[in-house]
């Protein structure tokens, strides 16, 4: 099916609006038109996945991450990150308005930083005695991970890789 996505909402996902109702679907900006294939159908909404951008949003960018496609994690890189400050003032000020009943007009100072290579923290899981990764939509992923710098490397060797150190992990 053909979709314009209108926003972003809480989580990420662009929404589309339809005569069957509201779409999501993850990977896309305001302002796409793409195709996409349901894959879940709720009594309100239905859940798809992005298999083609028509249009792209200007907003958009090439994912710089390599695990972008496959892990699910990075999931905003799609979009600039100017835009993405942008949209995600445009969820928060949502969910103060709809959850909190709150109308916030006024400026919403923003904390930002390097667009890239900020992340400080990793969760993983064990599973069968492994450590491994949980990817989106909680597929485990046991076997290499891309780092930044285009290394593979799995799980448990990012204790002794020296890109996490065990007490990181821990907590300490």
């Amino acid at each position: 099916m053909q979709l314009t996505i209108e926003k972003l909402v809480y989580g990420g996902d662009g929404l589309a609006r339809t005569e069957r109702g509201v779409v999501f679907v993850p990977r896309t900006a305001a302002g796409d038109v793409i195709e996409a294939e349901v894959f879940e159908s709720k009594k309100d909404y239905a859940i798809a996945r992005l298999i083609k951008v028509l249009e792209p949003s200007p907003d958009r960018q090439e994912p710089y991450c390599p695990n972008y496609a496959t892990e699910g994690c990075c999931h905003w890189q799609h979009i600039r990150y100017e835009k993405q400050l942008d949209y995600k003032e445009a969820v928060l000020r949502e969910s103060l308005r709809r959850v909190g009943q709150l109308e916030w007009n006024s400026e919403i100072h923003r904390i930002s930083g390097p667009d890239r290579n900020y992340r400080l923290r990793a969760t993983f899981h064990v599973k069968d005695g492994r450590l491994v990764i949980t990817a989106q939509g909680g597929r485990i992923h046991a076997g290499k991970v891309k780092l930044g710098d285009g290394k593979k490397v799995a799980p448990g060797d990012l204790l002794t890789a020296g890109s996490i150190k065990p007490g990181l992990l821990l907590g300490s």
